[in-house]
């Protein structure tokens, strides 16, 4: 049971070692030296550490690594619940100006037929007005041939 009882131990240590290496490999090259050294089989100047201190240290290690990751976490979701916001806004925006371009669309066509009609009701005033010069010019004439007629009575 000694001989069992030590290599469960030896289990504990290797799964503490593996443990330190992920977390290692994901913190900064001072953390991980940190962390290494934790998981050493000494405290760098000769004495051992226990597994016990191993542990709390590579526990205390990942509670801030957890916490770290809470505040990333965090961070990307309201930068994500920022985005979104923006997105929606710029739609509305986008929205409202598609609604603006509508309207000045329609303002242009009213506004182009208005103009064609404006040249329609010219070009029939303009016509009316030549037959109006005409017909004076006419009567104008007739007005002569009468005087001239008149003064050879």
């Amino acid at each position: 049971n000694v001989t069992g009882a030590m290599e469960g131990s030896d289990d504990v240590v290797h799964d503490l070692r593996v443990l330190s290496a992920e977390i290692a490999s994901i913190l900064s090259p001072v953390d991980a030296a940190i962390v290494n050294k934790a998981a050493s089989p000494g405290d760098g100047g000769g004495n051992p550490v226990s597994v016990a201190e191993q542990s709390i240290l590579l526990r205390a290690r990942l509670r801030e690594v957890e916490s770290l990751l809470k505040q990333a976490r965090d961070e990307v979701l309201e930068t994500k619940r920022d985005q979104e916001f923006s997105v929606k806004r710029m739609q509305r925006e986008a929205e409202t100006k598609n609604d603006e371009i509508v309207l000045l669309r329609e303002s242009e066509k009213r506004n182009r037929d208005e103009a064609e009609n404006l040249r329609e009701r010219l070009k029939r005033a303009t016509i009316a007005e030549e037959k109006l010069r005409d017909q004076i010019r006419k009567e104008r004439a007739l007005k002569e041939n009468l005087e001239l007629r008149l003064s050879e009575n």
